[in-house]
């Protein structure tokens, strides 16, 4: 029972009773502990933090308010758990990821799996760095996969800012868009070198380590490090040419920034990426091509969060979805953070075998409210995707197949024939004709 736990906290969390009767915890940022500082990034022990992961695992208690002002008592044997803590990401979470990555042929959800070994995602540079010295046994697709990772995080930044930077959003946000894939994916011409060599590669050094950090590095010793790193790491000639693998990066960005192109731009892409990307033409983009910036909705999954810091069982994780979606549907009645929780909890079924009947139901039972809600067709063709996949998973391909069959009317009724997203459903439809021995649709 945590109510009976004495919590480990830092100084400066607050505690409120609200008007409302109910209590309330404040100034949470800190709930971890830092990572070393770095000498020179001013302020980085209250955002650069240790993993869940790691300090649910590391050997001793970690306090919040090493390096801070606050954490004045025991200083000296807090801050040196720290560094410990910090190195052992380098000697060990690091090694290990690597040696997992051996092997790997892809990483299905490359965020998910970085953090569930308890290395943080700013540690992606350093972890390309040493699987590119890793040659003979982490695969050439890996080793592409995490620097198309790098460049798409860096570009999502650099195309946010862009925008940011504009007076008449609606008039000239298109222009902004077009110009910065352009940017990214033209042939080499003398603004986009410039570009890739001054502003990406600019960002991803301020977005990813390259070198491996000490305590007490002076400023000069950081800076050349990283410099030293990242040179390592990208080499001199680091603009990608492949036509394959700039339509890898193309499909990496517009999923990361939301940004949807024109049906017949995509067809041309996926039907030709060779003749698409080694094209003269001075622009690949225009303003006409760019259809809209989709907005990226962020929602957080207990589940995961809590087997980070294995702190729950199934049981317990399935107790706290009942309980957020009894008080969601009393204060909210029939809402859309009402279907949330009811995906979240098939999503949390459909990993337990026995309980894919659960997991049916509330799949439906979210379709359903989604379908009374108005909801866009695209977001319930996504709940119905989800439900075909438990069908493929627990071998009902009837059910699968005429699921995927709707989810696919769905989304070229909506978006046409010709956009990325249609790929996964033809991939699965495919597998689910194959295991119905349908051969000549699967082809």
């Amino acid at each position: 029972d945590l109510c009976n736990k004495k919590p480990l906290i830092y100084l400066d969390i607050e505690g409120h009773l609200g008007l409302d009767g109910r209590h309330y915890i404040v100034d949470t940022a800190r709930i971890f502990p830092p990572s070393t500082p770095i000498t020179g990034v001013r302020g980085c022990f209250l955002y650069k933090l240790l993993r869940p992961e790691l300090v649910r695992s590391n050997s001793v208690p970690l306090s919040s308010d090493s390096f801070s002002r606050f954490g004045q008592v025991a200083k000296a044997i807090n801050d040196a758990e720290v560094i410990e803590a910090t190195e052992s990401i380098y000697d060990k979470y690091i090694p290990e990821l690597i040696t997992e990555l051996s092997g790997m042929t892809s990483i299905p959800d490359i965020k998910q799996f970085i953090h569930s070994k308890a290395v943080n995602f700013r540690f992606l540079g350093y972890v390309y760095k040493q699987v590119k010295q890793e040659t003979s046994k982490i695969k050439t697709e890996i080793q592409m996969q995490l620097l198309i990772e790098i460049i798409s995080r860096a570009f999502k930044s650099l195309l946010f800012e862009a925008l940011r930077s504009i007076q008449e959003v609606e008039v000239m946000y298109k222009g902004v868009v077009s110009q910065c894939f352009n940017l990214l994916l033209s042939l080499p011409r003398a603004r986009s070198i410039l570009w890739w060599e001054n502003r990406l590669k600019t960002v991803i050094s301020e977005h990813y380590l390259f070198y491996r950090t000490k305590f007490a590095m002076t400023i000069e010793e950081n800076k050349k490090q990283q410099k030293e790193g990242l040179d390592l790491a990208l080499g001199k000639d680091w603009m990608i040419k492949d036509s394959n693998i700039k339509f890898q990066l193309f499909t990496r960005c517009c999923f990361l920034t939301g940004a949807k192109f024109h049906p017949d731009k995509i067809k041309a892409i996926t039907e030709n990426p060779e003749k698409f990307f080694k094209s003269n033409k001075r622009d690949l983009f225009t303003n006409t091509d760019v259809i809209e910036m989709e907005t990226k909705a962020k929602y957080i999954r207990i589940s995961e969060f809590l087997k980070s810091l294995r702190l729950s069982t199934r049981e317990e994780t399935e107790h706290y979805y009942l309980q957020e979606l009894k008080n969601r549907r009393d204060k909210l009645g029939k809402h859309l953070q009402v279907a949330i929780t009811l995906i979240h909890l098939a999503e949390l079924y459909a990993q337990e075998k026995g309980r894919e009947n659960d997991a049916e139901s509330k799949f439906i039972e979210a379709e359903e409210l989604l379908k009374e809600l108005k909801a866009s067709p695209l977001e319930i063709a996504d709940v119905m995707e989800s439900r075909a996949l438990l069908y493929l998973k627990y071998d009902k391909f009837k059910q699968a197949e005429s699921l995927l069959q709707s989810v696919l009317l769905f989304r070229i009724k909506e978006k046409g024939e010709n956009y990325l997203e249609l790929a996964t459903v033809y991939e699965n439809l495919g597998r689910t004709y194959v295991k119905l021995s349908k051969l000549d649709e699967a082809e």
